[in-house]
């Protein structure tokens, strides 16, 4: 089965926190969710990069284009792990 969607409209985690579900709205305006386990998730995340930087160049022709994540999002990670007193002396 295929199916188009034209907006996400939700993302949430399971209640035990092993699974995410996406909600959106497909091509007819139904809504609709998947529900993909912590596994398959995880599988997910490591693959949409590369998909992505694969359907720029596709879409543009040119090899040479990577996605851009902002830096805002990466900093904001960096402080996350840095949060947890693991890498600052600082907090243990």
């Amino acid at each position: 089965m295929e199916i188009d969607t034209q907006a996400l409209t939700t993302c949430e985690v399971a209640a035990d926190g092993g699974a995410i579900s996406l909600g959106f709205v497909d091509a007819t305006g139904q809504p609709a969710t998947i529900r993909l386990s912590l596994n398959q998730v995880g599988a997910l995340a490591m693959t949409l990069p590369g998909l992505i930087d694969k359907a720029l160049q596709t879409r543009f022709g040119d090899q040479s284009l990577r996605y851009a994540y902002p830096l805002e999002f990466l900093g904001r990670r960096a402080v996350d792990r840095s949060d947890a007193g693991h890498d600052d002396p600082a907090h243990g």
